[in-house]
């Protein structure tokens, strides 16, 4: 189903620090994503969406199968630097951003490849790059700070155009949550916790959220 974008934020950039969405709209997929120049970092995709080369490749082989002109860009909000990261991981929730039948992203984290599966031959230059590299002890307080008390922007007020953008999107969506995986990917779930210890708070706050609910019969 596309996307209507009447009540939605105005489509035209602007050169501050946010959370922006590239929205195909034959088919209203979108890609959200934040900048600490919004303007830019849009002339930026459409550079390399028009050269073919955007790192995305599921919203390269939409716009070449669309064209340029089925594309919009909004602003979804306005957001301080230090605060970024929090805000896009929201929106990205909140669309679905990372649900290939409604979004583009491909990393679950904003900010992050964590979650994403990488192919050899990328983590062979991964790994060529990162070798030796040291944050400095200016960044690493940097990072400390950033994420102390850290509750992705919880309770912040979004302003009435964002709402309505986000009103329109959920219409007819169904959420992530209670999606059936592949047997591939359970098994890849599995491999990935089987063997590893849970802490005892862990222990304990599973055993509380498991109270009440009735033991599964085979």
């Amino acid at each position: 189903m596309a996307l209507s974008l009447v009540s939605a934020p105005a489509t035209e950039p602007s050169n501050v620090s946010g959370v922006y969405v590239i929205v195909c709209n034959p088919t209203g997929r979108l890609y959200v994503g934040s900048a600490v120049w919004i303007a830019k970092r849009w002339r930026g995709h459409r550079e390399s969406l028009r050269l073919g080369k955007h790192l995305n490749p599921m919203l390269q082989r939409a716009w070449d199968k669309y064209g340029e002109d089925a594309f919009s860009f909004h602003t979804l909000c306005v957001e301080e630097r230090e605060a970024l990261i929090a805000q896009e991981q929201l929106f990205m929730d909140a669309l679905l951003a990372c649900d290939s039948r409604y979004g583009f992203n491909i990393n679950p984290r904003a900010g992050s490849n964590r979650g994403r599966v990488f192919g050899p031959e990328v983590r062979r230059k991964i790994s060529i790059a990162m070798t030796g590299r040291k944050f400095s002890a200016e960044r690493r307080a940097q990072i400390s700070a950033q994420l102390i008390g850290n509750q992705h922007r919880r309770g912040i007020p979004h302003t009435p155009e964002t709402l309505a953008f986000l009103r329109i999107w959920r219409v007819g969506k169904t959420p992530a949550l209670g999606l059936k995986h592949t047997d591939e990917t359970k098994e890849r779930i599995g491999a990935h916790f089987r063997g590893k210890p849970l802490s005892k708070e862990h222990r304990q706050k599973i055993s509380a959220a498991l109270k009440g609910r009735p033991k599964h019969v085979a």
